[in-house]
């Protein structure tokens, strides 16, 4: 038990058995609560859905939900809404951990299978970098048809828990593929290759980097399908200030206006509140991103790359430029489009380019 009550005596029914109903509420000690903020998109989602059940916000992700009051039943409503935010949960694991924080930790899944594996079946690996795979579920699923997808988690989902001690891009890149070997490349149930590695952004320089160590430790070439990415980010800092979080946060909340259109029945309170959610999310996702970007330039190779270049606001050729000195065979789908449009899949006539331009690339 995590609480006593002393009692004088048990009250009874008319029946003699202890009718709980007339137990008394035990007295928790609120001013002992930690309160921590999540620190992953996960943490933020979960800490809501509690929030709103157990109709309080003065807790944190670490603080225990038994005591404040879940109980099975609130469990079952917990894990109902979790999933209608994708989080699958089951009630057992959520009184089990207790806490925010132990119940997302304890899910975490780096590497994961976008549907079932089947066999025959090529395989794309995407990596998020610091792209939601909400955002990447669109794109994944055009190509589910004809391979499988193997999708590496957004970083502010694993960064904080995995990398403690300061570790960069080159220990991240090798943690990934010994992930991907793991569950594709030495896996005896699995008898395909790779045949893409797939990112946006950030996400787009790992994927690069892991055709690199696939090709070096197989032999074999895999092709590799960017969003935007720059091949080298020197001059760039790590951010790590209150004060960088907020100007993160200012940029991108001021570029989510210009592209994320409100709803027909959305109110403007709740727009804006959805506008927040994604700004913190990104601007997480952008501070921790700024801490693995790669110290030098990505090494030159010839493998085959499909940049997907948005350059609204800015030189068309600029990025591709910077491409065409390290890629030995690269295409070009130019999009007159936000960077953001391009990472967060704000355009359906995009989408479709994405898939055909893939599958052009793939069945050369």
């Amino acid at each position: 038990p995590n609480v006593f009550v002393q009692m004088e005596a048990m009250p009874l029914t008319p029946n003699g058995k202890v009718n709980r109903k007339a137990l008394p509420m035990p007295e928790i000690d609120f001013a002992a609560l930690e309160n921590v903020s999540p620190a992953t998109t996960r943490e933020t989602t979960l800490l809501n859905i509690a929030h709103k059940l157990l109709g309080r916000a003065d807790f944190g992700v670490t603080d225990g939900l038994k005591q404040l009051g879940m109980t099975s039943l609130t469990a079952i409503k917990f894990a109902a809404q979790a999933k209608q935010e994708g989080i699958l949960l089951k009630v057992g694991d959520i009184m089990h951990h207790n806490s925010v924080r132990n119940i997302s930790r304890a899910m975490m899944a780096l590497v994961s299978w976008f549907k079932p594996y089947e066999a025959g079946k090529p395989i794309i690996v995407f990596v998020s970098g610091i792209i939601l795979r909400e955002n990447n579920e669109p794109r994944m699923e055009a190509l589910s048809g004809r391979y499988n997808i193997l999708f590496i988690e957004p970083l502010d989902e694993h960064y904080s828990y995995l990398f403690t001690d300061g570790e960069g891009y080159d220990d991240v890149v090798a943690l990934y593929y010994d992930m991907i070997d793991l569950y594709s490349i030495s896996n005896p149930g699995v008898d395909s290759d790779i045949a893409a590695f797939c990112g946006f952004s950030i996400g787009g320089s790992i994927g690069y980097s892991l055709a690199l160590n696939y090709e070096k430790e197989t032999g074999k070439k895999a092709k590799v399908i960017l969003g935007d990415t720059q091949p080298s980010y020197e001059g760039q800092t790590a951010m790590t200030t209150k004060e960088e979080y907020d100007e993160c946060y200012d940029y991108s909340l001021l570029n989510l206006q210009m592209i994320v259109p409100k709803e027909d029945d959305q109110s403007d309170e709740e727009y804006k509140a959805k506008l927040e959610g994604i700004a913190t999310i990104l601007a997480t996702n952008l501070c921790i991103a700024s801490q693995v970007l790669p110290s030098k330039q990505i090494p030159k190779n010839d493998l085959h790359v499909l940049l997907f270049n948005s350059y609204q606001g800015r030189d068309i050729d600029a990025n591709p430029n910077q491409w065409r000195k390290i890629a030995g065979n690269l295409k070009t789908v130019d999009l007159n489009i936000h960077h953001y449009s391009l990472c967060l899949g704000q355009n359906d006539a995009t989408a479709e380019k994405f898939s055909k331009a893939v599958f052009e690339l793939l069945d050369r």
